[in-house]
């Protein structure tokens, strides 16, 4: 009996350490320009996420203006899943498009000077 191999789907992240391990192995220094391309989009993702769609500045904007911030939410939710269907599918010209957009509308509706107007009328709510 032979065994067959599972064809497993991996992420960009995982393409790019295999190729690295790879490369390092056979005496090669470089990765394929196209996987260095996705793993940066792919990190520049992650950080966008990490800074601007967070408990931390989702919450007091949820509590202020839930109807705003829910939308707002959806909209950066479903940039967010575009843009990493279209690494995984290696369409990055289209992946580096949604995640400038996503950048942008998280600049726009996620900012900081929002959270913090956020923050402060929450506390001004709680002094009453």
């Amino acid at each position: 009996m032979s065994k067959r191999k599972e064809k497993i789907k991996l992420t960009p992240r995982e393409k790019a350490q295999r190729n690295q391990h790879n490369a390092q192995s056979s005496g090669q220094s470089q990765l394929l320009p196209s996987e260095t391309m996705a793993y940066g989009l792919y990190k520049r993702l992650q950080d966008v996420k990490e800074s601007y769609i967070n408990a931390s500045s989702i919450f007091p904007l949820m509590l202020v203006s839930p109807i705003e911030t829910k939308t707002a939410l959806k909209r950066a939710s479903s940039l967010y899943h575009a843009t990493l269907t279209s690494i995984q599918f290696n369409q990055l010209h289209r992946a580096s498009w949604y995640l400038c957009a996503l950048i942008k509308y998280c600049q726009i509706h996620f900012s900081q000077s929002d959270v913090k107007n956020a923050k402060d009328s929450l506390l001004s709510y709680r002094s009453k």
